[in-house]
């Protein structure tokens, strides 16, 4: 019996990691089909977690509120600290789930406004 139950209880962890996941990868998919906001974020600092991608750290403001989050560095792109990208958000959540787009680097004289811009500018484009 006890054969039985750690099988059931291995089955139930494997059930809710799956579920865990799957709500993960669908709320992220439902964040970028939200329209879109964009500012400038600037890189503090890269690192490599040990596994998978090298990390690029980023700061961006929105309304006054400093944003922290990472993004994954993808192959062929070279991002250094202090190098400045456009960063899209969700315009619902005031600045908060920002990514960073390493494929839209910006000049250091593009000057956000305080809520960002509602279309890419096209000086990036």
């Amino acid at each position: 019996m006890t054969t039985r139950t750690s099988l059931a209880k291995k089955w139930l962890f494997a059930s809710i990691l799956i579920i865990i996941a799957s709500v993960i990868i669908l709320y992220k998919g439902w964040l970028k089909k939200m329209p879109q906001d964009y500012t400038v974020g600037e890189v503090t600092e890269i690192y490599h977690p040990g596994k998978g991608n090298k990390q690029a750290v980023f700061i961006y403001k929105v309304k006054g509120n400093a944003f922290e989050n990472q993004v994954s560095i993808q192959e062929g792109q070279k991002p250094e600290v202090g190098e400045k990208y456009i960063v899209q958000f969700p315009e619902k959540f005031n600045g908060k789930h920002g990514l960073m787009r390493l494929d839209l680097p910006v000049g250091g004289d593009l000057v956000p406004p305080k809520d960002g811009w509602a279309e890419l500018p096209t000086s990036v484009l």
